[in-house]
């Protein structure tokens, strides 16, 4: 239970983590659903906070071919995910 329950999750982190480096959207849905599966995977010791740092380590590591650093020292053994999408640039709809 706990080897399948951990390939999913590593399959989870893999896509939010490509999907960054491809440059697409990562939704709200995505990130908080690999948030709450992290959490489950807590809640029933299928993984530990040492186990799941590494995966998210390893999955960013996967995506991106230069590791930011900053992101990296962040993927800590908590159930939260960075949020690394490009702000839209702002227009006015209107000129002065």
């Amino acid at each position: 239970m706990k080897a399948l329950y951990q390939s999913g999750l590593n399959q989870r982190l893999e896509d939010y983590f490509s999907r960054y480096a491809d440059g697409l959207d990562v939704t709200p849905a995505m990130q908080l659903g690999t948030e709450g599966y992290m959490q489950a995977g807590f809640d029933l010791a299928l993984i530990t906070t040492e186990e799941l740092a590494l995966l998210k380590q390893q999955a960013y590591r996967k995506s991106f071919a230069e590791a930011d650093n900053t992101v990296l020292s962040g993927l800590k053994g908590d159930c939260f995910l960075p949020s690394m999408m490009k702000r839209a640039p702002v227009k006015p709809s209107t000129s002065s």
